[in-house]
């Protein structure tokens, strides 16, 4: 057999080992791009996902604008001849007033705020966001609680009075926790947690503005402080 021929299986031989690597380097790079599609198309989909949700978060957000709320309300709230005088806070809380003949002049009682307005990301429960109408002293002692609007499906007993009585005569500035000084709601574990997270922590955001708003002015500064400022 001549030479010549004795090549040909080899040449043959050689093309189809060049043929076999070329798809494989075809199929690894159809893999790779398919991988990374994939990673892509997993990327958007989470972010249109995630503001999807974002979106649905705002649309059930509830805007209770607490100085739109009836007189009754109020009163039935904190029933007694007061005025309740608008923060210069945002957001808005009311200012609790009496009059005392005594001294002639108004005298602060308390306060009355929104959870959702003052401690909205405490506010929030197992379907959504948890309003609740708070009155309390100048101290922090919770006064009464109402309900004004909420999402849940299975609130358990956390919007009855007989649970929220239990809430009054807490202080917002107190450790108190649920299981252990307060009765936790069966079933609405996380409706519990809103209500008394929200009047804990809305309570406090409103004592600390009422107590900047109150500040006495800081006296200006010594004359030799004044003259280094100047020079």
């Amino acid at each position: 057999m001549s030479s010549s021929n004795k090549s040909k299986p080899a040449l043959r031989n050689l093309k189809t080992r060049k043929t076999v690597r070329i798809r494989l380097v075809l199929v690894a790079v159809l893999l790779i791009s398919m991988v990374t599609w994939g990673v892509y198309a997993f990327e958007r989909a989470s972010e249109a996902a995630a503001a999807a949700a974002a979106e649905a978060a705002k649309e059930t957000t509830i805007s209770s604008d607490l100085y739109n709320l009836p007189d009754k309300v109020l009163v039935e709230l904190d029933p007694g001849d007061y005025y309740f005088v608008k923060s210069h806070g945002n957001p808005p809380y009311y200012t609790v007033l009496e009059y005392d003949a005594e001294i002639w002049r108004n005298v602060t009682r308390g306060y009355v705020f929104v959870t959702t307005d003052m401690a909205p990301s405490w506010s929030y429960g197992y379907s959504g966001p948890i309003s609740m109408l708070v009155s309390m002293d100048t101290n922090g002692v919770v006064l009464n609680v109402l309900v004004l609007e909420y999402y849940e499906n299975r609130p358990g007993v956390a919007f009855e009075a007989a649970w929220l009585s239990t809430l009054v005569g807490k202080s917002v500035l107190g450790n108190y926790s649920i299981g252990r000084d307060i009765d936790g709601v069966t079933g609405a574990t996380y409706t519990a947690y809103a209500i008394v997270d929200g009047i804990r922590e809305g309570g406090r955001a409103v004592l600390k503005d009422a107590e900047s708003s109150s500040a006495p002015p800081k006296p200006p500064p010594p004359w030799t402080e004044q003259l280094i400022t100047a020079i």
